[in-house]
């Protein structure tokens, strides 16, 4: 029953526009990992379901703290033309 409702939650998720998708990740994995924890055998599917939300975060963060600085490059160079 529960995985049921996780892969229609997915299918509706990938029907989305990608800018969509990118605002509704971190709480559809919230969501998935809360209803793996609800099943009797998904303890281990909810544990990698929180490790992967938590890589998207350190993924996220890196590519923030790294953009500034790619856009200021290609900046720069869009000006000396």
């Amino acid at each position: 029953m529960l995985e049921a409702v996780q892969q229609r939650l997915w299918d509706n998720f990938s029907k989305q526009s990608k800018e969509e998708q990118s605002l509704q990740y971190c709480h559809l994995m919230s969501l998935s990992a809360a209803l793996a924890r609800c099943s009797a055998n998904g303890h281990t599917r909810a544990a990698d379901l929180h490790c992967q939300l938590i890589l998207h975060a350190i993924s996220n963060h890196f590519y923030s703290i790294l953009r500034p600085k790619i856009l200021a490059v290609t900046e720069m160079v869009s000006s000396k033309w």
